[in-house]
């Protein structure tokens, strides 16, 4: 969604889209009619996709970024993208996937280029809006987002972590349609399963839902672009201080889209005007002794997409990695 001046309405439902099950609930929560909030829904959507998330640490599954000097042609299972990125005016090839812990070097491996550097993470963050505005981070003044870097930068604080109890092919089938898009009814995900030759009543499906799925919800997650031309994506990595605690200061904030972190690293895309970065810099990064691990990095807006099918890689256990995609690189 294009970051523009958004009305009080607006502010309200994306608020409440970050951390409810259904639009029953956001109605609730705004005492905005259904009808309403299905609407603002809809314009949402014609901009971006409103993603169900679960915690990556608690699948099993670790965020990976792999930098290439040459783009790879053939990309295995569990890559989620390809992008052409800028590390100070070089130009680079960048691919993002989550892999199961146990074959982080078959995965790498089966890339016909070598990559120049891989970070390897533990979880991932999404932007949670509901937490910012109650811990008085970001208000909402004359149609704007506002933000009090002053507060942002006395938070001492982590988020939850997740754990499951473990998963099974029900769960994972629930976790990949309400991924496509949050609010998609357990009954539709029942007839999607029916037609891959799937049975599953619906009273199994909630069953699943609740038991397994939500102890792994980290919320949904909306995205508010600026427009590209004034503001390019940029990329940042860094070795840190407490790191996961930097990933919990940076969930706060609006301009912020991908946040991966391990114990001691942190990587993080977003929006950020020359202010912002400043602001970054002096109330966030500089108390957690940074190390850039990347030089000023940009990522280009065009990119190859993969949806992982989750049911699909799973046989009582993660499947080994194999070749799944193959694109065309320029120059090759």
């Amino acid at each position: 969604m294009i970051l523009k001046k958004l009305n009080q309405r607006t502010w309200q439902v994306i608020k409440s889209l970050s951390d409810s099950l259904s639009i029953s609930e956001i109605s609730r929560k705004t005492g905005i009619p259904k009808t309403t909030v299905w609407r603002i829904i809809n314009e949402i959507l014609s901009l971006t996709r409103v993603r169900f998330v679960v915690s990556s640490r608690a699948l099993r599954l670790r965020p990976l970024v792999a930098i290439f000097d040459k783009g790879p042609t053939l990309l295995p299972d569990y890559t989620i993208s390809y992008r052409e990125i800028l590390v100070s005016g070089r130009k680079m090839h960048m691919t993002i996937g989550f892999v199961p812990d146990e074959y982080i070097s078959e995965y790498i491996n089966l890339f016909d280029e070598e990559p120049l550097y891989v970070f390897e993470n533990e979880e991932k963050f999404i932007w949670k809006p509901n937490v910012a505005e109650r811990m008085k981070v970001l208000s909402f003044e004359n149609g704007e987002i506002k933000i009090n870097y002053d507060i942002l930068e006395r938070i001492k604080s982590k988020a939850e972590k997740k754990t499951s109890s473990g998963i099974d092919l029900y769960d994972l089938y629930i976790i990949r349609w309400k991924e496509h898009f949050a609010f998609t009814s357990l009954t539709e995900i029942q007839e999607k399963m029916y037609k891959e030759k799937i049975i599953a009543s619906r009273q199994l499906l909630s069953y699943h839902f609740r038991k397994h799925v939500l102890p792994l919800w980290i919320g949904n997650t909306v995205k508010l672009y600026r427009p590209m031309r004034e503001y390019p994506i940029r990329m940042f990595v860094y070795e840190c201080d407490n790191a996961e605690e930097v990933a919990f200061k940076l969930s706060l904030l609006p301009y912020v889209y991908t946040i991966y972190f391990s114990s001691k690293t942190i990587f993080f895309t977003g929006q950020p005007s020359s202010k912002e970065v400043f602001n970054l810099y002096d109330k966030i990064l500089s108390e957690y002794n940074p190390t850039p691990l990347l030089c000023e990095a940009y990522i280009k807006p065009s990119f190859y997409k993969f949806v992982i099918r989750y049911n699909e890689l799973w046989n009582k256990s993660w499947k080994k990695p194999t070749i799944a995609y193959k694109i065309k690189v320029k120059g090759k």
